[in-house]
């Protein structure tokens, strides 16, 4: 993480991939790695080791969550919109999983998708403030194209 914190990205990738070869197996710390990369914008990073931690735990909602986020953010929809659609499966009752959908929909100006992903969330938690204000974005942005 020091290595992160001073933009020190290539002293961190060799940290991380020793680490990460000593306990192969250990999918927690891989997640926790992909984290690490995710936090500091190193997305290509944080997607690679996400994937991994994926193939050792194929059942993690939170995995497949963190790393349709890394796709998403690298512009890779497609992959992403899968990642977030399998983390669905395994945990229909996530209202920031339906949000994380949203966001990609509203990055590829799907707005019918997104209001839709956004009032999911809103039915599983009336509280969430941004999945609030996306429904409201996604419906100007509808009315706009009309």
């Amino acid at each position: 993480q020091q290595h992160l914190d001073a933009g020190e990205h290539d002293a961190a990738r060799a940290t991380f991939k020793n680490l990460s070869d000593e306990f192969a197996e250990d999918g927690d710390l891989i997640t926790e790695i992909g984290e690490k990369f995710l936090q500091a914008g190193l997305f290509e990073d944080a997607a690679s080791y996400l994937q991994n931690a994926s193939n050792i735990l194929p059942g993690s909602a939170h995995v497949l969550n963190r790393l349709g986020i890394a796709l998403r953010r690298m512009g890779r929809f497609d992959a992403a919109e899968e990642k977030f659609r399998k983390a669905l499966e395994i945990e229909k009752n996530d209202p920031n999983l339906y949000f994380n959908l949203g966001r990609l929909y509203l990055d590829t100006k799907r707005w019918g998708d997104c209001v839709a992903c956004a009032q999911e969330a809103l039915h599983l938690e009336p509280s969430f403030t941004q999945a609030t204000q996306m429904v409201a974005y996604c419906n100007r942005m509808l009315k706009d194209a009309n």
